[in-house]
C-alpha cells in the first residue's frame, strides 16, 4: 500500500490504474454526474463514454463527432450532457438514450469548453476563434456571442445565480461577462504568465487554477485580493500561492 495515499482511495480494485482496451486515444476530460453515480469520458477518439463509478463498468458509448472530444459536462439535473470537439461544434445529449439531441454550430475553429449554466438554462462554449458563445439549451440558439480574448478560450464555468461567466485564455488572462447587463459587459483579470487551464467559482468567490507546466515551478492557486466586479465579490489573479 503506497504511504502517499489514504487506504480508501484502494478499495474499489476495479477502478485502480484501469485502462480499457476500448480506451486507446488520450482521455481529456471527465465529469460526474451530479449524484456521483456516473463518470463521462471524451478523448481523442471523437466518442463518449460513460461509466458505473462505483463498478468501473462502461455503460454506453455515444458517437458522433467528427474529431477529437476536447470536453464533457453534465447538466445539473443529468438529463443532458454536452461534448466540444476539434470539428467546430457543440453537441447535445440525451444521457437515458445516448442519442444526439442537437448539433450546436456556431465556432468557427476547434472548441475546447463547454460548461452548463448551475440553472440548466444556458450552455456557454469557448474555443480557438477566440470567442465565447452562449446558447439557448431549450432551442439550440445562440444566445450571445462573447469577444475581447485574444487567444483561444480553453475553459469556462458559471457563477452560482447563472448570471455570470468566466473564460480562461491563452492569452493568459480571465474575462467575466455579464449576461443580463447591457453596460460594463465585461472585465478582465489579469496576473498568470501561462495558459490559463482551468477556472471555475466557489461561492461568491472566483478560483483560478493554471498548468504546471508553466514558468513558476508547481501549482498555483490564486486567490489573493477581493474585488468588486458589476456588484459581486470576486478574487483577483495576481499573487499565486504555490503549494508543494
Amino acid at each position: 500500500m503506497s504511504k502517499k495515499y489514504p487506504e480508501e482511495l484502494y478499495q474499489n480494485r476495479s477502478m485502480r490504474k484501469r485502462k480499457p482496451d476500448n480506451l486507446m486515444r488520450m482521455v481529456n476530460c471527465c465529469a460526474f454526474s451530479p449524484d456521483c453515480h456516473i463518470l463521462l469520458t471524451c478523448s481523442d477518439d471523437s466518442r463518449l463514454h460513460l461509466w458505473s463509478a462505483q463498478s468501473g463498468q462502461l455503460l454506453a458509448k455515444a458517437k458522433g463527432h467528427t474529431g477529437p472530444v476536447k470536453c464533457c459536462t453534465f447538466s445539473p439535473d443529468c438529463a443532458l450532457f454536452a461534448s466540444a470537439s476539434h470539428d467546430r461544434s457543440v453537441r447535445l445529449w440525451r444521457s437515458a438514450t445516448m442519442r444526439c439531441l442537437r448539433v450546436l454550430s456556431g465556432h468557427r475553429r476547434c472548441v475546447e469548453t463547454v460548461s452548463f449554466s448551475p440553472d440548466g438554462m444556458w450552455l456557454v462554449s469557448g474555443g480557438w476563434d477566440k470567442q465565447a458563445i452562449l446558447w439557448d439549451v431549450q432551442s439550440g440558439e445562440i444566445v450571445k456571442v462573447f469577444s475581447g480574448h485574444k487567444g483561444a478560450i480553453q475553459c469556462s464555468a458559471f457563477s452560482l445565480d447563472s448570471q455570470f461567466v468566466a473564460t480562461g485564455s491563452w492569452d493568459f488572462t480571465v474575462k467575466v461577462w455579464a449576461l443580463q447587463r447591457v453596460e460594463e459587459q465585461e472585465r478582465t483579470l489579469q496576473g498568470h504568465r501561462g495558459n490559463v487551464s482551468c477556472v471555475c467559482y466557489s461561492g461568491s468567490d472566483m478560483l483560478v487554477r493554471k498548468p504546471h507546466h508553466q514558468e513558476h515551478t508547481g501549482n498555483s492557486l490564486v486567490h489573493s485580493k477581493r474585488l468588486s466586479l458589476f456588484g459581486t465579490n470576486f478574487t483577483n489573479t495576481c499573487s499565486p500561492e504555490v503549494f508543494k
